[in-house]
């Protein structure tokens, strides 16, 4: 069973602004590439499978891009769940308006 302070904890982390969120993601994605060996393993053999160029440069580009998106969503996928509707409404406005978030 979850403690109060583990509790209070996600209660303050998932209330985090939703840059902060994905920079923490995309760190985590990064380094749960490095340190997993079977994460690591699956997204290579899985965008080797995907990607159709020969061209080592591209596939790394996007392996890197690939896991720091995994990441953001690990992080913002809980922060959505127990968030407002209201809140999520306005993050989804904040992503519109700079077209990348």
């Amino acid at each position: 069973m979850l403690s109060r302070l583990s509790l209070f904890f996600i209660a303050v982390f998932f209330q985090l602004p939703l840059f902060i969120l994905h920079g923490l993601g995309e760190l985590l994605g990064l380094v749960a590439y490095q340190f997993d060996r079977r994460f690591k393993e699956r997204i290579d053999a899985n965008l080797k499978h995907a990607f159709i160029s020969s061209d080592e440069n591209n596939l790394k580009k996007l392996t890197q891009l690939s896991v720091r998106e995994i990441g953001k969503c690990l992080t913002e996928a809980p922060a959505i769940w127990f968030n407002s509707p209201q809140k999520n409404f306005r993050w989804v406005k904040q992503c519109y308006r700079m077209a990348a978030c």
